[in-house]
């Protein structure tokens, strides 16, 4: 309570008793004066004790906290950490921030336990402006157990969103620092203990500053985020191993106390050859979790323990043969890679037998045959037996190969896309059906049909325009 509210109570109560003594002696102006005067200094203290009431309380907007220079202290007494912002309502750059200030809010509000988020009007709550001097907008603050340290780092969510693939952790303690040899305001990136190695640093450190920006320390994160010989899981492949080309050991792969050292042998012979090819990522994978990959590299029937495999850019994918592994047979398959030397594992339905209807069935062994033939256009389309919209496109399809079934320069033809794979990254499928036109002497550069229906009238059309090899009838001439 505030020492002046405090002397208006004390000044309250000594008058009530006065007036409970004159009460005593009967009532007279005096009295009915003095009574007048407690009447009016009562709805005065109320009216201050519902402004201070009102400053105690704790508000929220939109998901921030507000505190001032009343509630604060009260308010951070009792929680371990909280995030503060100090500003002033002019402040542009305070505007900006508002919005990406909201989103962190919310997020840390769903943490276990919740991270409280609040924002501080500098230019009325001057008392903690001077406290923690602030000396400019807007003024970010890291309050842990009562101690406040500036935070120097992003002020945008790009960052942030890191935590959902990576685990990052903040310490004030100096003895963690000391042990990690890093000072205060260095963003250290480490592997767990289980994929360190000896040919490669413990650790990474980035200083931070004021005016780091956030794509250099997403672009620092993301270089150093895997060890010389990760474990490739199916949880994060799409996010972690994308790189190409990737070498890929299969065997049963298992960290737990009982399976480590059998883990750690394998992956052992691994390292010795990925840290002479840094230009190429290296993993390890269970090959139960990836059992549908090792059977379209032909590999789950090898007989062997471990196999390997390298999947390149262009979505090709090369087998090593089945031998004993060891660290040697892998360095080989890796130098005949980067060599050329090998043959791509194309997956791929058996080659049809009759194959004369109008529409030419193409399966991953015919690809380079019929589709990539210089001397004719064709056109493909690439279905999944399970699509709706290529059930559709069927009867179109057959009527266009009937239409144009006389011209001898033009092949019109279809690949299950899910049974067979793609040979060249030129013809890219990312959803079905999709419809390339590969003109005769320039196979590198399809031509997608997109944006147009898929009936008669305009695929014909799409022919028309992109043929090389058309001959025309007296009629069309």
């Amino acid at each position: 309570m505030r020492p002046r509210k405090a002397f208006l109570l004390l000044l309250l109560l000594g008058l009530v008793q006065l007036l409970a003594v004159a009460g005593a002696e009967g009532p007279d102006e005096d009295s009915s004066n003095r009574e007048n005067a407690i009447e009016d200094e009562e709805e005065e203290e109320e009216e201050d004790d519902d402004e201070e009431e009102d400053d105690l309380e704790v508000k929220e907007e939109n998901g921030v906290l507000v505190l001032n220079d009343a509630n604060f202290d009260n308010f951070v007494a009792d929680k371990d950490t909280v995030l503060l912002e100090f500003y002033a309502p002019w402040c542009g750059h305070c505007k900006q921030f508002a919005p990406e200030y909201e989103k962190i809010a919310n997020i840390l509000k769903d943490k276990d336990p919740p991270i409280p988020v609040a924002k501080i009007d500098a230019t009325s709550a001057s008392v903690l402006a001077s406290r923690f001097d602030v000396s400019g907008y807007p003024t970010i603050k890291i309050l842990k157990k009562g101690q406040a340290v500036d935070y120097e780092g992003s002020r945008t969510q790009e960052a942030n969103n890191l935590r959902e693939d990576y685990k990052f952790h903040h310490t004030f303690s100096t003895e963690i620092a000391k042990f990690l040899k890093v000072s205060q305001g260095q963003l250290v990136v480490m592997q767990p203990e289980k994929f360190q190695s000896k040919y490669e640093p413990r650790s990474h450190m980035m200083d931070v500053q004021g005016s780091t920006q956030d794509s250099a320390i997403k672009d620092f994160v993301l270089k150093y985020a895997l060890p010389l010989v990760g474990h490739r899981k199916v949880s994060n492949d799409a996010k972690r191993y994308t790189r190409r080309p990737l070498v890929v050991v299969y065997y049963s792969v298992d960290f737990s106390f009982d399976y480590r050292a059998a883990t750690q042998f394998w992956r052992s012979k691994v390292l010795e050859v990925a840290k002479d090819f840094p230009e190429y990522t290296f993993a390890i994978a269970d090959e139960e979790d990836y059992a549908g990959e090792v059977k379209d590299l032909g590999l789950s029937e090898s007989g062997e323990d471990v196999n390997a495999a390298i999947l390149d850019e262009s979505g090709k994918k090369f087998a090593m043969e089945p031998e004993e592994f060891d660290s040697d047979t892998l360095r080989e398959f890796v130098t005949a890679f980067k060599k050329g030397k090998l043959k791509p594992v194309i997956k791929s339905q058996p080659v049809p037998k009759n194959n004369k209807g109008p529409v030419k069935v193409v399966v991953g062994k015919t690809f380079d045959s019929i589709v990539m033939d210089p001397k004719k256009d064709v056109l493909i389309e690439f279905y999944a037996p399970w699509c709706g919209h290529c059930k559709q496109l069927e009867p179109v399809y057959n009527s266009l190969a009937k239409k144009y079934k006389g011209q001898k320069g033009l092949v019109i033809a279809k690949m299950d896309a899910t049974a067979n794979d793609v040979p060249s990254d030129r013809y890219k499928v990312e959803g079905f059906p999709t419809i390339y036109f590969a003109p005769s002497g320039d196979k590198k550069n399809p031509v997608k049909f997109e944006g147009g229906d898929r009936d008669l009238e305009h695929l014909s059309k799409f022919i028309e325009e992109h043929a090389t090899k058309l001959s025309r009838t007296k009629e069309e001439l």
